[in-house]
Formats: structure tokens, sequence, C-alpha cells
């Protein structure tokens, strides 16, 4: 404001400095404004309004539709018979390879047919198809912290993993390169299997096939999407961002 303020201390020479608050107000505003820009889209109604749709989607379907549908797949004595956390555990587990199941997909629909506009400009390209599908997926692992801590302590190292994942969906919306959030995605090919072995073992079939089966797999698909085709992923956006730093005729992102 141009308005001016007076000093209560003894005059001196020059204009009276900004009160206290006032300096304190503008660098928040700076701080916020510079956070808002480093974010991107992520701070946009629209994509505010995904991801909280996306997190009473996953919160709906976890407390309302899991329950009776596991019941119905393995007989209502065998569901009935488990405590109220087995029960908690098992509705996660089947939310969460619905989740994985969804996003696995989008990443691929992401990779094998990119927008226009990512076919255009491969690292600031826009695409709405990956924009949706990375609020869904903070959305979905903001869910998750809550579901499981809600009934107990689901330790520090589920915690540590879930704002993990927030963080980095809400850093790889746009503009970043859309390639690495849809990459990101695809890290969820081996939740499914952890998914079947976890809601098993807490149905007490841990001596089926199926358990057996789904360890195996487990392992396989996280050492092939999360280490053979994630460290390679991971080494082709390290030389995006080295052509986009050495390219005069670009400017990074929040640089």
């Amino acid at each position: 404001s141009s308005r001016p303020h007076f000093c209560l201390s003894a005059p001196t020479s020059g204009p009276c400095p900004a009160p206290p608050f006032r300096s304190g107000g503008i660098a928040m505003g700076a701080a916020l404004s510079a956070l808002s820009a480093g974010l991107g889209d992520a701070l946009t109604p629209g994509q505010v309004l995904t991801t909280g749709a996306s997190f009473m989607t996953w919160l709906t379907a976890q407390r309302i539709v899991t329950g009776p549908l596991l019941s119905l797949i393995f007989g209502h004595r065998r569901w009935s018979s488990r405590t109220d956390e087995q029960r908690h555990r098992c509705s996660i587990s089947l939310t969460s390879c619905c989740f994985s199941i969804c996003t696995m997909a989008c990443g691929c629909i992401g990779l094998l047919f990119p927008s226009p506009g990512v076919v255009a400009d491969p690292i600031y390209g826009h695409s709405g198809f990956v924009q949706f599908a990375t609020a869904n997926t903070v959305g979905f692992f903001l869910w998750n912290m809550l579901a499981e801590n809600s009934n107990a302590w689901g330790g520090f190292a589920n915690l540590i993993h879930h704002v993990s994942c927030v963080i980095s969906f809400i850093m790889v919306q746009h503009p970043f390169s859309p390639r690495i959030a849809c990459a990101l995605m695809l890290f969820e090919a081996s939740t499914p299997a952890l998914c079947t072995f976890n809601t098993l073992r807490n149905l007490g079939l841990e001596d089926t096939a199926v358990y057996r089966i789904s360890r195996v797999l487990f392992a396989v698909l996280f050492f092939v999407f999360r280490l053979a085709l994630g460290i390679p992923l991971t080494l082709l956006w390290y030389m995006d961002m080295y052509a986009l730093a050495n390219d005069p005729q670009r400017q990074g992102h929040s640089t």
C-alpha cells in the first residue's frame, strides 16, 4: 500500500522502515509465490479438486465396497472369522490392488500413446491425461496414509514411503517430464502380487499355492520394473535434463 505510516522512534534521515509485520507478510507472500511457481499445476484448482475426489473415491471403496466383495470371494464364514484389524488390512490391500492396476494402465497408455503436446515437447509437453493420473495418485497415497494409521500405527517405513510418493507425484505434475511421471506409475506393477499375499496371509491362507506364487511374482516384478526398468528410465531423465541445460534456446522450469 502507498499509504504512509508513522514512526514511533526518534526521527532519522531517510524513509521510515516498514513495520516488521508488513515485511514478514511480504516475505511470506514471496515464499508462497515461489512455492506455487515451483510446483506448477499441482496447486491449480482442477488438480486440487481431482486429488480430493481421488482421496474420497479410495476411502469410499475401502470402507464400503471391499468388505462385501471379500466376503463374496472368500466366503462369509472365513471373512467373519477374521479380527477387525485383519479385515481392515484386507480392505486396504484390495483397494491398493485396484489402484495399482489402474495406475499401471495409465502409465502404459501415457508412454505408448502420448498426447500431441508431449510428442512435440517430451520434457515440458502438457498431457491432461497424465495430469489426471498424477493427481489421482497423490489422492490415493494421502488416503493410504490415513487408512494404514487409522486403527493402529502403521510404522515409519510405510509412512516414509507414502509421503515420498505424495511428494514425487506432486513434483512431476506439469511442467515436468510426463514420461517420468508415467514411468513412476509403472513401478506399481509389483503391488497386485504384494496385495494378494498380504490378503491371503490375513485370511489364514498361507498354505495355498496362490500365496506362494504371489510371493515369487512380487519379487520378480519388483526387480523388473523398479530396478531393471527403473534405472534406465532414470538415466533417460538425466539425459533429458542434460540436453535441456545445454540448450541455449530453452530454460529450465523454476531455475
